[in-house]
């Protein structure tokens, strides 16, 4: 059952309202304030679906009420009708309207308008509320299939970890084993190659997860709106987001500080820009 509350201090008006209304009693429920100001004060104690607004009333007229309602949070988003037998003209709409109100009815009341009207806009609050619902759900269905993405992932990187860790101390103990000169020798290379990857994987997860806390799913976005780009593309355009001086970049890549440059003419070139000032400007709006 929907509730309105109709503001009117005219007995004769709401005579009408409860007359065209009686046949849908089972749907609403009317409820009454003879002044603006009753009203705001009925609102602070009960929720309601709709109100009708007259214009002219003592104490707080129609026009004031709309400007309270439409600057109070909990209250701005009732929706109003406006009803009047005087101002009717298209400046007083338009003043209503302006103000917040949804729709307008002139005096005296006929019962069809009136149950149009009523149904009409309490259908599209409906709605709006439902859209609103379902975008929230939207949202929050989002929100949790981007944490299990992201514990899906941290399981799979631990793993990963702990494969080349394993592999890594299993690769040591066999080099130490080995009597022949040549194949040690051989083996500590692949070790010492094997290290240096375990650790440049393990720079590239913590800037990762630095930038995506810092900057919101930067990379992830990045990323997916770049699907062409490498992964050192994706690190080298972290350290730029997080403003990383070339000498920086150059230590995190593990390359020569005059490799900087060019590795930022292949990723300009890559996405279209012209200079680098272009580039690392996208990058940080981004």
């Amino acid at each position: 059952m929907y509730k309105i509350l109709l503001v009117d201090d005219q007995p004769q008006y709401i005579e009408q309202v409860l007359q065209a209304l009686h046949p849908r009693a089972q749907d609403y429920q009317l409820l009454f304030a003879n002044n603006g100001q009753r009203a705001l004060d009925l609102l602070k104690e009960l929720a309601v679906d709709l109100i009708l607004l007259d214009w002219d009333m003592p104490v707080l007229n129609g026009l004031e009420t709309l400007k309270v309602l439409k600057s109070t949070e909990g209250l701005m988003d009732i929706p109003v009708i406006m009803h009047t037998g005087v101002h009717t003209a298209s400046k007083d709409l338009q003043q209503a309207f302006e103000l917040g109100a949804i729709d307008f009815l002139r005096k005296p009341v006929d019962a069809t308008e009136l149950l149009a009207r009523l149904e009409n806009v309490l259908s599209r609050q409906a709605y709006m509320q439902e859209t609103l619902r379902l975008e929230s759900e939207k949202a929050d269905l989002c929100l949790e299939l981007k944490q299990k993405e992201l514990l899906l992932y941290a399981i799979w990187l631990e793993e990963k970890n702990g494969f080349l860790k394993k592999f890594e101390r299993e690769l040591g103990e066999f080099v130490q084993e080995q009597a022949h000169a040549e194949v040690r020798k051989r083996g500590q290379l692949l070790l010492r190659q094997l290290q240096q990857e375990i650790q440049a994987k393990s720079q590239w997860e913590g800037l990762r997860n630095k930038v995506n806390k810092t900057y919101e799913d930067f990379l992830r976005q990045f990323e997916e709106k770049h699907p062409q780009l490498s992964v050192g593309d994706l690190k080298l355009a972290a350290l730029i987001r997080v403003k990383s001086p070339n000498q920086e970049i150059a230590d995190s890549l593990h390359i020569a500080l005059d490799s900087v440059s060019k590795k930022k003419l292949r990723l300009r070139n890559k996405l279209g820009f012209s200079s680098s000032a272009d580039l690392e400007q996208y990058i940080l709006d981004f």
